[in-house]
């Protein structure tokens, strides 16, 4: 990758990076000079810099410009996203890092894609402030499946123990609501009910559902909010009503509700980590498809190459009866490709110079010349 200089600012009021040639707009304040995403960012700050100023200084830290020199690109498995703002905490938290020139996150996939000047900053750096904020860094260019698999092995045991425990939960309330007269005449105070409201709905809160409080604070300390901290205050809270009640103070005790809604949350985590898992799969199973090596064409000599040193521009031959290595255009040759694995179609397809091809379809008669466009 040729050398270049980046010099990245951050807007006083969104917190989003830009650079020069990104910017909608700057305001010079006392001195310094702001650059904006937008003309709203802009004009919302000339209207009440300090507002803004004191805000930055509380939550968002004012990073120096970064100077980037020569950078690569990597991809990250990330584990233990729960939504889309968590997303929005690391990308923040990686961006801080002074070699960090780009990062995207994606969580339907579980992987960020980084591109950092390693002189500045180590994948170390970048690892550590991810665990920092909460989350699980995977090895550079690591198969997610297994992890995948295994978070739903582990998600189906904390629903399994949540509910375990929380069915007690409703059948105390149950009883509490039907049997009311049986419940005052065993206890009369309440007190051994409530108490055990409050055990349970504990037990719910700090065994399974301990990941998500975890999740939450961590959210808290940088500054974001995440479905974790909205479950952790709610669990929590109703569960102090519980303790409040048996210290004597006259109010209702919801802490047999904090362990339902947490297991009714960790139902919802199972599900979504059943999907990530059969999708990984999927996943796994279609690359399988795909070529393990690709022939390109050096110095007019042919050469197999790992599908993975494969670049965007190179041309590759492939004979009839191989899998084409990746999208990419005819350059000569013509041939009849079959297409049914990427777009249902039976028939051959043919193609010429100037068509576009699909990796992982099958060249079935003549020989191609073809140029890497992904």
């Amino acid at each position: 990758m040729p050398e270049k200089s980046v010099i990245k600012h951050r807007d006083p009021v969104c917190g989003m990076e830009i650079t020069e040639e990104e910017e909608a707009g700057r305001y010079e304040y006392k001195g310094t000079t702001y650059h904006f995403c937008s003309l709203s960012c802009r004009e919302k700050f000339k209207a009440n810099p300090e507002k803004f100023l004191k805000l930055q200084e509380l939550f968002i830290p004012i990073m120096p410009d970064k100077k980037i020199g020569k950078t690569e690109t990597i991809t990250l498995p990330v584990f233990g996203m729960s939504c889309a703002s968590c997303v929005l905490t690391i990308e923040k938290a990686v961006n801080s890092l002074p070699g960090v020139a780009n990062v995207t996150v994606n969580f339907a996939t579980e992987k960020a894609i980084i591109e950092y000047d390693k002189k500045v900053t180590s994948l170390n750096d970048i690892k550590n402030i991810i665990k920092s904020v909460g989350y699980e860094p995977g090895e550079v260019g690591a198969e997610i499946t297994d992890k995948s698999q295994l978070e739903w092995q582990r998600a189906k045991t904390r629903l399994i123990i949540a509910w375990l425990i929380t069915i007690p939960i409703i059948i105390l309330m149950i009883l509490e609501m039907g049997f009311s007269h049986l419940i005052h005449h065993i206890d009369p105070n309440m007190t051994k009910l409530d108490s055990l409201m409050v055990i349970l709905g504990a037990l719910v809160l700090f065994i399974p559902g301990l990941n998500t409080l975890r999740a939450g604070i961590n959210s808290i300390r940088h500054g974001s909010a995440s479905m974790d901290v909205l479950i952790g205050i709610g669990t929590i809270t109703a569960l102090i009503t519980g303790i409040l009640r048996i210290s004597g103070l006259r109010i209702e005790n919801y802490a047999g509700i904090a362990g339902m809604i947490m297991a009714f949350h960790l139902t919802g985590r199972y599900i979504e980590a059943m999907s990530k898992g059969k999708a990984s799969g999927a996943i796994k199973r279609l690359i399988q498809l795909g070529a393990k090596t690709a022939r390109v064409l050096v110095d007019n000599e042919e050469k197999e190459i790992p599908i993975e040193q494969l670049k965007v521009g190179d041309l590759m031959v492939v004979k009839p009866g191989e899998k084409i290595p990746t999208d990419g255009e005819v350059t000569a040759g013509s041939s009849s490709v079959d297409e049914s694995m990427a777009t249902g179609e039976s028939l051959p397809v043919k193609k010429k110079v100037g068509d576009m091809v699909i990796g992982g379809t099958i060249n079935q008669q003549g020989l191609l010349h073809i140029k890497a466009t992904k």
